[in-house]
């Protein structure tokens, strides 16, 4: 019963020996494996901020692509109102009115008030001659029939 009683220690030991050797190896192991997620998150992280980058450049580029072709147009329109004949103007001049306050049937009066000098005239004969009398009937005018 001593032999059996000295067995059982005897395994009881190396049975703890063997768990303490596993235990041993598998916080070994755990610990390369934090170690392992703890490089893998760095690298996760200087990946999402070079994004991050690029996206703000690319935010950046698109913006000023689209400030540049706003400008574009616009210049182009004030080019072709500055670059305008003076018969053909009148858009600009009425913008230039209506800011310096002007109402819009005044900014109109003014725009167009100067396109034809005050003494160009037409005769009767450049425009043609109205007739000098014409007749209507009474069913043509209105109200006649109850006068």
């Amino acid at each position: 019963s001593e032999t059996n009683a000295g067995q059982s220690e005897s395994n009881a030991k190396q049975a703890e020996q063997t768990a303490t050797k596993q235990a041993t190896t598998a916080t070994t192991q755990a610990q390369a494996a934090t170690e392992q997620a703890g490089v893998a998150t760095a690298e996760a992280d200087r990946a999402t901020s070079e994004a991050d980058r690029a996206t703000s450049e690319a935010d950046r580029a698109g913006q000023a692509a689209a400030d540049s072709s706003v400008k574009a147009v616009s210049d182009r329109v004030n080019e072709l109102l500055a670059g305008a004949p003076e018969a053909y103007d009148t858009l600009l001049e009425i913008a230039q009115e209506l800011e310096r306050g002007q109402s819009s049937e005044a900014a109109l009066t003014a725009a167009i008030a100067g396109k034809a000098p005050a003494d160009h005239t037409h005769t009767a004969q450049d425009v043609g001659a109205a007739p000098t009398s014409h007749t209507h009937t009474m069913a043509q005018v209105t109200g006649l029939d109850t006068a």
